[in-house]
C-alpha cells in the first residue's frame, strides 16, 4: 500500500463556498492514521512515499517544470510534449518512486 503525504489543497474557482467547506475540514492526517492501522493489522505493508513534484514530473522523460502543468487537470510536458490527465501522470510517477524505494529496501 502506498501512502503520500496530503498536499494543501487550494480552492478551485469551480467549487462553491459549502464544497470548499466540506474539503478543508476533512481529518486528512486522521484518516491516514485509520488507514495505516488497518492495513498493518491485516499484514499489508505500508510504505510512505513523498509526492513533492508528482504532478510536475514527466512520465516519459523524468522533465520537472511547473509548466507541464498549464491546467489543474491537464499534463503536457514541455520536453517531450507527452500530454494527458495530470493525476494520472502524478499517479505513475509515484507508483515509480514507490517501487524504487522498494528496490532500494531490498538491496
Amino acid at each position: 500500500m502506498l501512502v503520500t503525504e496530503m498536499l494543501k489543497l487550494a480552492p478551485s474557482p469551480e467549487q462553491g463556498q459549502g464544497q470548499r467547506a466540506d474539503l478543508h475540514s476533512w481529518g486528512f492526517h486522521r484518516l491516514g492514521t485509520f488507514v495505516t492501522y488497518k492495513a498493518v493489522s491485516a499484514g499489508v505493508a505500508v510504505r510512505p512515499v513523498d509526492s513533492r513534484n508528482t504532478s510536475r514530473t514527466c512520465p516519459g522523460g523524468g522533465h520537472i517544470d511547473k509548466r507541464n502543468r498549464p491546467t489543474r487537470d491537464d499534463f503536457r510536458g514541455v520536453s517531450c510534449g507527452l500530454a494527458g490527465l495530470a493525476d494520472y501522470f502524478a499517479a505513475i510517477n509515484i507508483g515509480r518512486r514507490a517501487v524504487r524505494h522498494a528496490a532500494g529496501d531490498a538491496a
